[in-house]
């Protein structure tokens, strides 16, 4: 997708390369599941924003992947099944996260602008947000 803004919301994406890649200006992403993709999302581009509320990422290699954009991620649960997934791997200029399930904790499972980090609480520590994100199994 290219453009200024758009709106993707009660969406299922299921076994893609990628289910989601935007080089638009604002994407928003509301209430959707994403499940067995290679990548689930992938934001592209310099003065992108991207807000990402209430979403479900299950069983996905890289569910989060941007570069460069501002982002805010509230309520999404990143369900990882395989070794060397990724819930998130963004270089962000602006990040703002909240709310957020991670689960389960792996090595290297979130990486924000080159750092990767293997507990939930060393990604707490170091960025300074999600303080009321956690890990806990969603019983799926």
């Amino acid at each position: 997708m290219d453009g200024q803004k758009f709106i993707i919301r009660y969406n299922s994406f299921s076994q893609h390369t990628e289910a989601v890649y935007s080089f638009a200006e604002n994407t928003e992403l509301y209430y959707n599941v994403f499940h067995n993709n290679d990548y689930a999302v992938d934001i592209h581009s310099y003065l992108s924003t991207a807000e990402i509320y209430n979403n479900v990422f299950y069983d996905n290699q890289e569910s989060l992947v941007t570069s460069y954009s501002d982002l805010v991620l509230y309520n999404n649960i990143f369900y990882l099944t395989n070794a060397g997934a990724k819930a998130l791997n963004i270089n962000a200029q602006k990040l703002v996260s909240n709310y957020n399930i991670f689960y389960p904790q792996q090595t290297g499972f979130i990486a924000v602008n080159g750092k990767q980090f293997n507990t939930l609480t060393e990604y707490q520590a170091d960025a300074g947000i999600d303080d009321l994100s956690e890990t806990s199994d969603p019983e799926f």
